[in-house]
């Protein structure tokens, strides 16, 4: 199986107790083929119906303060599912999908050597329709916590371009509000759950917002969000382009695990980064004098 790296920068993260690093996460790509069939159960989408609320089961009205962050979804895709979860959705929506894995590790050094951690899943990609005559593409991104909290959804993103029989921008949005409820802003189409905590993020960024702790916590009192990141609400946002509408794109993001994540990644690698140091210097010989 061929194996391809690419670099991805800008995962940083802040540390607990004052210290920071700044980690390069690396991916390394391989073809996943789904084998078999899953018959799709009530409420999942069939991989060709059109129209922006074809999966997942509907939340009446708006997010409350009881929603969590596992109980809203994106075509069946639901914040802290597990790898196998993420798996069975993408094959009900297509039995016949082929998943990228991206693996990813930290850098880190002893000072004289650079060092890598052990492989970790970072995402799972893969196509969820394509129509080859009309070029119509739906593409899911699900992006994963690191280690020592690993393997936990933190990020879905959803990618529709070329739609066929698109449909007005009018229409596109009353169907969210039918499944999503009532969005926070009747400018923009972004919700945030539950709905008695802080929006610590904007769900306008751009980037791997999950993966960066400078773009997933803004605004003001930024260390308390680090120290007490319970306070800060999971988000949902829809991009419409067009009307009517010939592109989608959608992220949902559980800030608060995202952030819990990072810096215990931070913590842990800054660790193994301290006992090779120490290791280096244990191993050091005297000066001949």
């Amino acid at each position: 199986m061929n194996r391809a790296q690419c670099e991805r920068g800008g995962w940083q993260a802040a540390m607990r107790k004052g210290r920071r690093l700044r980690a390069a996460l690396l991916f390394a790509t391989m073809a996943l083929a789904a084998a078999g069939t899953v018959t799709a159960d009530p409420g999942t989408a069939d991989p060709g119906t059109a129209g922006p609320a074809a999966a997942g089961p509907a939340n009446a009205g708006s997010p409350t303060t009881e929603t969590s962050a596992d109980s809203v979804d994106i075509l069946g895709f639901r914040l802290g599912m597990n790898r196998e979860e993420v798996e069975a959705v993408f094959r009900r929506l297509n039995p016949e999908v082929k998943l990228e894995v991206h693996n990813a590790y930290f850098h880190y050094s002893d000072g004289l050597q650079e060092l890598q951690t052990e492989t970790f899943l970072g995402s799972l990609s893969g196509t969820v329709r394509h129509d080859r005559q009309t070029q119509e593409i739906l593409t899911v991104t699900v992006d994963f916590s690191p280690p020592p909290l690993a393997g936990r959804v933190v990020q879905i993103t959803r990618y529709e371009n070329n739609i066929a029989n698109p449909i007005t921008r009018a229409q596109f949005r009353d169907a969210l509000v039918g499944k999503y409820g009532q969005p926070a802003s009747q400018k923009r189409l972004h919700w945030h759950f539950p709905a008695d905590r802080t929006l610590c993020s904007n769900p306008a960024a751009s980037g791997p917002l999950a993966a960066n702790l400078n773009t997933l916590v803004q605004g003001r009192d930024i260390q308390q969000k680090y120290a007490h990141p319970e306070q800060c609400a999971s988000f949902l946002s829809f991009n419409l382009r067009g009307d009517p509408v010939k592109g989608v794109s959608a992220r949902m993001v559980d800030v608060e695990h995202a952030i819990r994540s990072q810096l215990a990644a931070s913590e842990w690698v800054a660790g193994l980064q301290e006992k090779a140091v120490a290791e280096r210097i244990a191993r050091g010989k005297g000066p001949q004098l």
